[in-house]
């Protein structure tokens, strides 16, 4: 039900009036929504209707008019009794404030203050007039002077012509001046002591050529103000009559930057082979602000560059401009093209890289810039002047080397996936992104063409020689009509590096000249030994220290002295890992240039043996009783490795190698969990277990207990079940009980994310049945928060309260676990009412998944909070919260269970009612847009207030289950996600 009384009283439903009857009907209902959601009694009721001198049958007259009342709200598809409900000797309209169109106006009043107050006045205009919009008469129309009426019948009124100058400011800002003098005329005539208005009248006409007028206008208000209150005009209006007669009124000023929308380089949904690539860019897109996609010519930047423009083109509310660098005309800037691309013209004293960040400093939008490699220091000038000037820009870059700005956030782009060595069939090779995106491109040119096992042999022959790089491939593709795949792959390998240059050429002749020339000269001036390193080093993912190049590529050769001549070749890039200790790289072009060499040298093979076995020892597995510290020493170890190790993995999975894989599948698995790399992890581990031959059945176990947990975080129970199941029976016939205990309460956890309440219990049980008496407090932890969930899933909040409360078993617990035990207690104790308990274990918990760099739990914390803030009526922290969340939970592909999915959605629900859409987008967007720690503050600030507004009691009744009455009632239908994160891998 909505109500309007910005005028006649009025009752509407899904859009629909609802014919009311006579008056008297709309006088009760009048006084009804004057106190909306509040009890009034039937004294109260009386005295509003007839005053002073009721009739003798006033109670029977009420009762008949409250009946009256009811049959006509009856014509909804609504229970009347639960809209005019009676509570003992009164009534009560159950009427949500912001369900009336006066609630409405406020809301927009207040949107428009704020567009102005920030310098948008088009918006800002807009929306006042909206507002402005809903007034079709007096408050409460023919009863705005009874006395029930008229306090918010004044307050109302006053806030209407607040909004009314504020709309007018607007339009004068836009430079609409001309059209709002009529408008002004009349109103200083009708409210005379407004000085606001007679100051937006002298303005206007200043600004129209009318000085004399303008002059004239402020004699007639100071002749008003004397003459009526014996007072001078205030020193607003005084100053503008001051202005105006020295001519020093300023211009108008100018409006927020607007810039065009972007189109594409190229068509959208291109981007075959590159899909995880771009989800990938997306993510952090939206959330760095300097992401640049760095690799060699050919890898397809500009084609993902499109696709990313074309999938953000509604994401940023200026949009998405795309600048292409390339080929600037004789005294062309990159400044002056993205000035020409943006709009942004005219004469001006600043340089362009400042006039655009001046001109961009409220604009919140995508600038895209490709082709940067050969304007690397002035593309970095402009985007460090613009990142510092304007907050709300962020910036995409595509090149061949970092822009070095700092904040830049590097996004390495290297050929497509090849396909693996043994690849022989259509349906391994088909599982190449490589693969895919030739066949693709094959397709275009000879409709029909397909791979089939004939050709899926020399299709992967095609893509290794080309090194998966895109441009390549489709040019290697142009050439399948009237030919055989076979016949081009031979003719490739045997020109590999004549076929590179010219496809270069063909496509670019200035990277074509630039860049395969350039390292093949420093290549040729090599001698052989340094050669031979160089081609070795190839092998090594995301850099390397000494001692790996020596253990991986020595044989033979004197790393020392070699490397030293890489790094004076300027083939080897030298820094400094997070520990301080020294670092070396192949940048990505001259590693593809390497790669090739290796290959043709046939070493390759030999090498990546070498390479997997000496990170298959770095990688070592989590100790099972390490301390926090040793977890995070263990951690950073592994990541600064993490590109090696992975290629370790990988080769292995390649091989077929059963033990190594499953050895260091489980090692890693507690790498993924504690970095949140759920779908990378997922990935791999799923290829890992489904290698056939034999492994260390501990091993194995751990392994599959990785698969396991991944499965949950990204809720699919289902594998979760299978991996968890298997994982139990291995650990059953080692006699590991903590491990097999872990097991069953991962498949408790599963069921539970299904509803499957009775198999969760069972699994729950066998679990505390096998794990008594070990003694392990991490488990005893773990226990807890899966019991507290199963409790809070059957709405026993006192029970979970229970589980989770805090105790001397928590010193022994890492970050992680302590944190979930306190989002848990926190959600337990808000169901309970006891808000001032529930706020300070979520502000623990929030914080210490701030500290354990969290996001996925996080989220859940924020959801908690955000339930908390739309319960107490905060619902624009509630929405931005709620924003915030499902930004989190995206930016690491986590998933939320059925039900807390439900409970996301129902948050937004009531939010959307309450702000309108309007509001609602904005304040979700705000809350996506937040960093981590924005997002933490904005949290504990909320909890902060809800804690103080818990100091006012009311009487609204518990929850259900809950063992008395407490101050506030939780919200329906709740479960939350729940993880112990890292805690219960190394088990």
């Amino acid at each position: 039900m909505e109500y309007r009384f910005l005028g006649p009283v009025q009752a509407w439903h899904a859009g629909v009036e609802i014919p009311l009857g006579p008056p008297r009907h709309r006088a009760v209902l009048a006084v009804l929504l004057a106190h909306a959601d509040q009890i009034v009694s039937a004294d109260r009721l009386i005295w509003s209707l007839w005053g002073d001198n009721p009739p003798s049958k006033a109670v029977a007259m009420l009762h008949v008019r409250i009946s009256q009342l009811r049959k006509a709200l009856s014509a909804a598809p609504v229970d009347p009794h639960m809209v005019v409900a009676t509570h003992g000797s009164g009534y009560v309209l159950a009427a949500q404030p912001e369900a009336t169109d006066a609630a409405e106006f406020e809301r927009l009043a207040l949107a428009g203050r704020r567009a102005l107050a920030r310098g948008d006045s088009r918006t800002a205009g807009s929306v006042l007039r909206e507002g402005l919009g809903l007034w079709k008469g007096r408050p409460f129309g023919t009863f705005a002077d009874e006395p029930f009426a008229q306090a918010i019948s004044v307050r109302l009124e006053a806030l209407r012509l607040d909004t009314l100058e504020a709309r007018i400011e607007s339009d004068i800002l836009a430079g609409r001046h001309r059209e709002v003098i009529p408008e002004l005329g009349g109103l200083t005539r009708e409210h005379p002591m407004r000085e606001r208005f007679w100051a937006q009248l002298m303005l206007s006409l200043f600004r129209d050529g009318r000085q004399g007028e303008a002059l004239q206008a402020y004699q007639s208000a100071r002749q008003r103000l004397v003459g009526l209150l014996g007072v001078e005009p205030g020193p607003e209006l005084r100053a503008l009559h001051s202005a105006i007669l020295r001519q020093e009124v300023p211009p108008v000023p100018a409006q927020p930057y607007r810039p065009p929308r972007a189109t594409p380089a190229s068509p959208p949904g291109e981007a075959v082979g590159r899909e995880a690539e771009l989800a990938a860019l997306l993510r952090l897109t939206g959330r760095e602000r300097l992401v640049s996609v760095i690799g060699p010519g050919g890898a397809g930047k500009s084609r993902l560059l499109s696709e990313v423009v074309a999938a953000c083109s509604e994401s940023f509310p200026d949009g998405v401009v795309m600048v292409e660098l390339g080929g600037l005309r004789a005294g062309e800037s990159p400044s002056s093209r993205v000035a020409a691309a943006l709009g942004v013209r005219g004469p001006s004293p600043l340089r362009p890289a400042r006039l655009i960040g001046e001109r961009l400093r409220d604009a919140e939008l995508l600038l895209v810039l490709d082709d940067c490699e050969h304007y690397r220091q002035p593309v970095g000038l402009l985007v460090r002047e613009l990142l510092g000037r304007a907050d709300g820009v962020h910036v995409l870059t595509a090149g061949s080397h970092p822009l070095h700005v700092p904040g830049e956030r590097p996004f390495p782009l290297a050929g497509l996936a090849l396909p693996a060595p043994t690849s022989e069939t259509a349906a391994t090779v088909g599982r190449s992104p490589a693969a895919r995106f030739f066949v693709n491109r094959a397709a275009v040119g000879r409709p029909g063409f397909r791979l089939t096992d004939g050709n899926a042999v020399h299709v992967a022959r095609v893509c290794r020689v080309l090194d998966g790089l895109p441009l390549f491939l489709e040019l290697a593709a142009g050439h399948v009509d009237g030919q055989r795949v076979a016949a081009l792959a031979e003719r490739l390998e045997k020109h590999p590096v004549r076929e590179t240059a010219a496809s270069r050429a063909a496509a670019d002749p200035s990277v074509s000249t630039s860049l395969p020339a350039a390292v093949e000269r420093s290549y040729e001036r090599l001698d052989g030994a340094v050669r031979e390193l160089f081609h070795r080093l190839a092998v090594f993912e995301g850099g390397f220290t000494r001692e790996a190049a020596e253990q991986v590529c020595g044989a033979g050769v004197q790393v020392a002295v070699s490397l030293d001549a890489l790094i004076e070749a300027s083939l080897v890039t030298t820094g400094r890992g997070a520990g301080g200790e020294a670092r070396y790289a192949l940048t990505e072009p001259v590693r593809v240039y390497a790669r090739r060499q290796l290959w043709k040298c046939g070493e390759s093979a030999e090498v990546a043996v070498r390479h997997a076995a000496y990170f298959e020892t770095l990688a070592t597995p989590m100790p099972d009783d390490a301390h926090e510290a040793e977890l995070r020493a263990w951690t950073r170890r592994i990541e600064a490795e993490y590109g090696n190790v992975r290629a370790s993995l990988q080769w292995s999975v390649d091989q077929r190698d059963s033990a190594a894989a499953v050895r260091l599948a489980a090692a890693l698995s507690p790498f993924w969990d504690r970095r949140e790399m759920y779908a990378e992890g997922r990935r791999l581990l799923g290829s890992v277990v489904a290698l056939p031959g034999p492994a260390d059945p501990s091993e194995r176990g751990r392994a599959l207990l990785g698969a396991a947990w991944l499965a949950i975080v990204q809720h699919d129970p289902g594998a979760a079940l299978s991996a968890a199941e298997e994982a139990c029976r291995l650990f059953d016939r080692l006699g590991d009980p903590t491990r097999a205990a872990t097991a069953l309460l991962h498949q408790g956890l599963a069921a539970l994310t299904r509803d499957e309440h009775d198999y969760a219990e069972t699994f729950m049980q066998r679990a505390s049945a096998l794990a008594a008496g070990e003694g392990d407090p991490q488990l005893e932890l773990w226990f807890s928060v899966v019991r507290a969930l199963h409790a809070l899933s059957l709405k026993h909040y006192d029970e979970a309260a229970a589980l989770t409360a805090p105790g001397s078993r928590e010193a022994s617990g890492n970050p992680a676990v302590l944190a979930w035990l306190d989002v848990v207690g926190g959600a337990a104790a808000f169901r309970l009412g006891d808000l001032p308990s529930a706020a300070a274990r979520l502000r623990r918990g929030i914080c210490l998944f701030q500290g354990a760099a969290s996001a996925w739990g996080l989220s859940v914390a924020l959801l908690v909070t955000g339930q908390i803030a739309g319960r107490g009526g905060d619902h624009l922290a509630a929405t931005t919260l709620s924003g915030a969340a499902a930004h989190l939970r995206d930016s690491v592909d986590a998933a939320w269970w059925p039900t807390v999915l439900s409970w996301h959605r129902e948050l937004c629900y009531q939010g959307g009612r309450a702000l309108g859409a309007r509001e609602f987008g904005d304040a979700r967007s705000s809350g996506r847009a937040l960093s981590a720690e924005d997002m933490v503050g904005t949290a504990l600030a909320t909890l902060s207030r809800a804690a103080r507004a818990a100091d006012q009691p009311t009487d609204v009744p518990a929850v259900e289950g809950a063992s008395e009455p407490r101050r506030l009632q939780a919200v329906r239908g709740v479960t939350v996600v729940i993880a112990a994160s890292c805690s219960v891998q190394h088990h």
